[in-house]
Order: C-alpha cells, then sequence, then structure tokens
C-alpha cells in the first residue's frame, strides 16, 4: 500500500512540478540514499536482532521504493528535457563505494529511465541494467579521512564547543546510563539517534527511557552535527570543496560546449554529502538531518544572450525549495557562482598537500 500511494504521489505531485526547461544546458543531481537499517547499535539496543540477515546499514524495501519514486520524480520534473531512452551520451551516473547507495543508485535509475521499445530484453520485465560507476572518494567525500579526523578534534576542543558539551553534560549522562555507551560529546549520539529514529520508522516500540530525549534535545544536537563537518572554511575545502570545483569546472565547460561532456550528471551519495552542499552555499540554517532521498538539482541555463547562470533546488521529504548560492541571485550566473564558492574550492592535489600538513602537524 505504502508503494502504491508513493506512485501515485509522484504523478500527481511531479507533473504539477514540472520545470521549464527550454534554456537548460546540463544538469547535476546528487541526492541521499533510501532508507537503510541502522549502522551500528547501542549497547543495550533491544533490537539488535530485529533485522535478521538484513546486516547493518543496509538498504531496506522501503528504500528501495524511495529511490524509485525519485527516479519518477525527476522524470517527470524535467519530462521536456530528458529523452524517453536512456544513452550514455546524455547521462551519466555515479555512486559512492557501499552496499546502500548502489541499490539506491539502481533504483532510482530504474525510475528515472525504464526500458521502452527495443531497450525491453525479457518478456513483461521494463527494468534494464545502466551502468552506475564508482565515484572518486577524493572526490565524493563520505568516509572520515584522517585529515578530516584532525580537524574535527581540533574543532571539539575550541572554546564553543566545550562550552556546546558542558551545556548538554546532563544529556550525555542520562545517555550513557540507558544505552551503555560512552557518550561525551555532540559525536557520540550520533549512532544512537540514527538507531532510535530508525526503530521508531520501522513501527517498533521504543524503550520507555527514549521519551525523555527523543527525538527532542537530541534531534537538535544530530542536526547540528551534520554543519560542523563543514563548520570553518578549511572544513569545507577539505569536505565538499572538490566535489564542488568539479560541478564548476563541469558546469564551465558545458558552458563553452554543451557536447563535451554528458548533459545530466547523477550522484548517488549519503546525508553528509547533502548538507555539506547545502551548508556551503549558506542554505543551511537552521541545520537538519537531510531525510532518505533527499535531493539536489544544480541547473546549468543560459540567457537569450548565452550568459550561462546557475539554479540551485533542494529536495527533502514533500518540500522543495529553490536556494541562493552564498546571497547569490536565484539566477546566478555562473561566473558570480565560482566568485561565490572561491575560498573553498580546490582540486585534488591540493586539498593531498594541504593534509599532509595537517596530519604532520597534528
Amino acid at each position: 500500500m505504502k508503494f502504491i500511494k508513493s506512485i501515485f504521489f509522484v504523478f500527481l505531485v511531479a507533473i504539477a512540478c514540472a520545470v521549464n526547461t527550454d534554456n537548460l544546458v546540463a544538469l547535476v543531481q546528487i541526492f541521499r540514499h533510501g532508507e537503510r537499517t541502522p549502522i551500528e547499535f547501542y549497547k543495550n539496543d533491544p533490537f539488535k536482532d530485529h533485522w535478521g540477515d538484513l546486516g547493518t546499514g543496509q538498504l531496506t524495501n522501503e528504500g528501495r521504493r524511495q529511490l524509485y519514486v525519485l527516479g519518477q520524480y525527476t522524470r517527470q520534473r524535467y519530462s521536456q528535457w530528458l529523452p524517453q531512452k536512456y544513452n550514455k551520451i546524455f547521462f551519466r551516473a555515479e555512486t559512492t563505494d557501499v552496499d546502500r547507495t548502489h541499490i539506491s543508485g539502481q533504483s532510482y535509475l530504474y525510475g528515472l529511465f525504464p526500458a521502452i521499445d527495443d531497450q525491453i530484453w525479457l518478456e513483461n520485465v521494463n527494468w534494464q541494467a545502466i551502468p552506475l560507476h564508482p565515484a572518486d572518494p577524493k572526490i565524493v567525500a563520505f568516509t572520515f579521512t584522517t585529515c578530516l579526523q584532525v580537524l574535527l578534534k581540533n574543532l571539539l576542543a575550541t572554546d564553543e564547543f566545550v562550552k556546546i558539551n558542558k551545556e548538554n553534560a546532563d544529556l550525555y549522562a542520562y545517555l550513557s546510563k540507558n544505552t551503555g555507551n560512552n557518550v561525551s560529546d555532540i559525536y557520540s549520539i550520533i549512532s544512537i539517534y540514527d538507531a532510535l529514529y530508525i526503530e521508531n520508522n520501522a513501527g517498533l516500540d521504543l524503550p520507555k527511557w527514549t521519551q525523555k530525549v527523543f527525538p527532542d534535545p537530541m534531534k537538535d544536537l544530530y542536526a547540528f552535527y551534520f554543519k560542523t563537518l563543514t563548520y570553518t572554511a578549511q572544513l569545507k575545502r577539505i569536505y565538499v570543496g572538490t566535489f564542488l570545483n568539479e560541478i564548476v569546472e563541469y558546469f564551465e565547460k558545458m558552458a563553452a560546449d554543451a557536447s563535451s561532456a554528458p548533459k545530466f550528471q547523477v550522484y548517488c551519495a549519503h546525508d553528509n554529502n547533502v548538507a555539506a552542499i547545502l551548508d556551503s552555499f549558506a542554505s543551511f540554517e537552521p541545520p537538519y538531518p537531510p531525510e532518505f532521498g533527499s535531493t539536489i538539482w544544480l541547473e546549468l541555463r543560459k540567457t537569450i544572450n548565452d550568459i550561462p547562470y546557475v539554479n540551485v533546488w533542494s529536495k527533502n521529504g514533500d518540500n522543495v525549495t529553490q536556494i541562493s548560492i552564498n546571497g547569490c541571485d536565484l539566477d546566478c550566473p555562473l561566473y558570480d557562482v565560482k566568485s561565490k564558492l572561491k575560498e573553498i574550492l580546490v582540486d585534488v592535489d591540493t586539498v593531498d598537500k594541504e593534509c599532509s600538513s595537517i596530519i604532520k602537524k597534528h
């Protein structure tokens, strides 16, 4: 029933939200994977065995449906621009290298490009295999590198974060007592909140002690965690600068020659990635936990005078919002995009050098 309702929603809402694509040159989309099982359980978690053989951090069937629906939604949104048939000249998809993003990516691709006509290779089956390439982990950051860990450790040692931890000492003590985990800072609550959130969504009866802290006040700290990953210009450079640099260079290339690369590039990634991009655009205040299947579309368009500009849209749950890049006009000229982000745009080689220096000093 949930699946049927999701599909019905797509065809009612997505058509109404279809955008004008007359001057659309290129499109980049990045999205979070679908619903998954908890990545880890707290020590006293009563639901450690609930997921059976599925294991931790794995996509659920609802997660597959969410991304299938996102693919359909995206097809409807750009219906006048997308070709009916998949072809590699027009489209390229990449994913981080974990099971949940690989499967989410394939589910999304099924919704975006179902097989039609001569693409149907098996009777009564409209699924087709579409390449889902591995993303360069140095560009689409996901795991916490040694470099990032050092910077975050230094951040937690600042007066501001020492104060935050002091203000939440009672919460940490309460969580330590009831979860069996050692909760001592904002990062200690992440896996606990994540497990409680997923278990609650699954309809499980959470322990009574959670009523005092879940979702609030834990949710505010959990949301703030995402902001810490890009809290300073240096953190932005290290964590998301290479990805934004790749997008800007891609848009510059496509603005000069629209046939030089695939017109539509997709990245299947994580909540960290979505939040980091929004925060780097100064469009993540107040911070919030990106929902499963949340997405960002970055559109390269051209004016009638052939001047390239960028539109950015964010979808979290059912809420679709156009956002500004660091205060730029919603129709932000491409050269202004580069100027607004110049402090954090960086190539892989430069990040490697900066990180070597950071680690040595540590």
